[in-house]
This record gives structure tokens, sequence and C-alpha cells, in this order.
């Protein structure tokens, strides 16, 4: 995503949605199935069934980070501050037991506690401000690529 590199989007034969956001969905699919697999088998060894919520809580934080990243990544165009970005968020949730968030606290400790109907309305949240996210830097992409 580099300005030297800027003239190889127009190389490839795709349009700018597959080559941007749909790309980054792949990879987020693909890494939330090998979570899946390795929660399973995890559950499997320790003994605990109730791997669902998990799998949820899992799932939630990684689309609200994957999110950020990629808005973050069309807005910089640079990789080591679209790191910065997340890290410094990570970093913040972890510190603040994930208070700086308010109510999208998804802080991993906390998943026994939160009961369905909260984890549900949470999960809405996250997927609607991910949803926008999304739709902010892909338009991002489209318009500076």
């Amino acid at each position: 995503m580099c300005e030297e590199c800027g003239e190889l989007y127009y190389t490839y034969n795709i349009s700018k949605n597959r080559l941007g956001l749909f790309k980054n969905l792949i990879c987020f699919v693909v890494y939330i199935l090998l979570s899946f697999i390795i929660l399973i088998l995890s559950m499997k060894v320790i003994g605990y069934i109730e791997y669902k919520m998990v799998l949820q809580i899992i799932l939630m934080q990684a689309l609200l980070y994957n999110s950020i990243s990629f808005l973050a990544l069309n807005i910089t165009k640079d990789t080591g501050w679209t790191i910065f970005v997340i890290i410094s968020l990570l970093v913040s949730v972890y510190f603040t037991e994930g208070n700086i968030l308010g109510r999208l606290n998804y802080y991993i400790p906390n998943y026994m506690a939160l009961d369905k109907e909260v984890v549900l309305s949470i999960s809405v949240k996250i997927i609607l401000i991910s949803i926008i996210l999304y739709g902010i830097g892909s338009s991002l992409f489209k318009r500076k690529a």
C-alpha cells in the first residue's frame, strides 16, 4: 500500500473491493476456522465443553480488531502505524481491563461472568460497528487506490 507501488493496483484484473475488503475477510475467515479447531482441541484436552461462548467472544474480538486494523491501514497506508494503533488499543484494553471500550468490553477474563443476552447484545453492536468500519475503510481504499 505504498505510494511507489500505486500503479500496481491498476495492473490487476480484479475489482478494488476484491483487492481490499475481500482478501481481508478471507484471511479473517481462515483465522477463525483455525481458532475454532484449536479451541475445540484444547477444550477436549482440558475437559471443558462449553466452547460456544468462548468462540463467540473470540470471534467478536477478532472481528472488532480486524475492522479497526483495516480502517487504520487504509487511513495511514503504512503497516507500521497500523500495528502501532492495534497494539496501543490492545495494551489500553489490557491495562484498563476493557473499560476503555465501555459497553463493547469483550475482555477475555470476563467471559465467565457475562450472560448470554449481554453477549448477544454486545455482539450485535460489534457487528454493526465493524460493518461501519469496513465500509469506511473500503471507501478510503477505493478513493486512494
